[in-house]
């Protein structure tokens, strides 16, 4: 019976479908803070476990907050993982657009900040403003290569592309721990690390005594490039239809192998570009385990943001301020370290989980059930 059929008895009653648009509306807003009520969901359940250990959780959570706009190197610490986590999570939702659901970005940063290593070391004598983006394309061809390959996987062989690049993902930390320890250690160290890459290879800052440098400027560039040619271009529309149905692509005459190939080059080139952007900015040399998982939790950020790159900015700054956040709460409140890990595991959990509920609710709005 269609919802408003009640409506037409007892004569000639105007039909109502204010109820229908309402329920519609409710859904709508259910969609936009499910994700936010997950965050807080899980804060809450983290506090319960630092309660558990003896320690107050208003305490912990309020070291969390205060001391990022109380002490300025912390609040620079917020940028440095701000950028990496912000390639990594435009890539994914690239990905997603395209539906091509890339879980390799870690392995991806991982062999574009080794790539980047060798052009930073062994590239000499040039200007900063040839080496640097010579550097940065470097890492860009790395995470390219990587997703590539498991792109050809699914192209020709029909390979879960999931299986594939998390597969890939530890080919390449392996391969990063495997060169820093060999062939690109330093012959009067026993440390597993690779040489300085060139001064002229590295970012400057942008506010003195910090480590925020002009990759924060290039990030959220990359991050306005990436909306509209994803929403703004022809190119980008292709992505996305091919995306939601590749039969309708096919229809319209779409050519989805080359709209494939654009989200292998696109979402890899971010994924390598974040391992690029940590080495020249921050790090100026390669180590072993270098990012904290930027690539992982790039998948809850672009979830949060629901893919879009313009909300990822945020929602990326939203997981930075947690993960240094985190970190304080252990020096300062002493709250356990691996604690810190299973709140910020769990918020990344709660998160993912909430993405299930929000598709019902949409899969109401679309099939006109509400």
């Amino acid at each position: 019976m269609l919802p408003y059929s009640r409506y037409l008895k007892g004569g000639g009653r105007k039909l109502m479908l204010s109820d229908v648009d309402n329920k519609k509306q409710g859904y709508k807003i259910l969609i936009a803070v499910m994700p936010f009520v997950a965050l807080l969901v899980a804060l809450f359940l983290g506090g319960v476990l630092i309660f558990s250990v003896g320690i107050n959780p208003w305490k912990a959570y309020g070291y969390m907050f205060r001391s990022l706009f109380s002490n300025i190197f912390l609040f620079s610490e917020t940028f440095v993982h701000f950028v990496p986590l912000l390639f990594c999570s435009l890539s994914f939702a690239v990905g997603v657009k395209g539906q091509f659901i890339n879980i390799g970005i870690e392995g991806q940063l991982y062999f574009g900040a080794l790539i980047a290593t060798l052009a930073g070391i062994y590239i000499q004598c040039l200007p900063a403003f040839i080496h640097i983006p010579l550097v940065l394309l470097a890492g860009v061809i790395g995470g390219v290569f990587l997703f590539g390959i498991a792109g050809i996987l699914k192209i020709k062989f029909g390979v879960d592309e999931i299986i594939s690049t998390l597969m890939l993902n530890y080919l390449a930390i392996f391969l990063v721990d495997f060169m820093v320890t060999y062939p690109l250690k330093p012959p009067n160290t026993y440390i597993p690390q690779s040489e300085k890459i060139a001064e002229s290879a590295r970012l400057l800052p942008l506010i003195a005594g910090t480590q925020i440098n002009l990759g924060l400027i290039l990030s959220l560039l990359v991050a306005v490039i990436i909306y509209y040619y994803v929403y703004r271009s022809p190119y980008g529309y292709q992505i996305r239809v091919v995306g939601a149905s590749s039969n309708v692509a096919k229809y319209a005459g779409i050519d989805i192998l080359k709209s494939t190939i654009s989200v292998i080059i696109i979402a890899g080139g971010l994924a390598g570009l974040a391992g690029a952007s940590m080495l020249i900015g921050a790090q100026h040399k390669l180590v072993p385990a270098f990012s904290s998982g930027y690539g992982f939790q790039a998948i809850c950020t672009s979830v949060l943001a629901k893919n879009n790159p313009l909300w990822i900015i945020l929602t990326a700054l939203l997981f930075s301020f947690i993960q240094v956040g985190v970190g304080s709460m252990h020096r300062n409140a002493g709250v356990p370290l691996s604690l810190c890990w299973v709140i910020q595991g769990m918020i990344m959990v709660m998160i993912t989980s909430s993405e299930y509920l929000t598709s019902k609710f949409s899969a109401n709005l679309v099939g006109g059930r509400a």
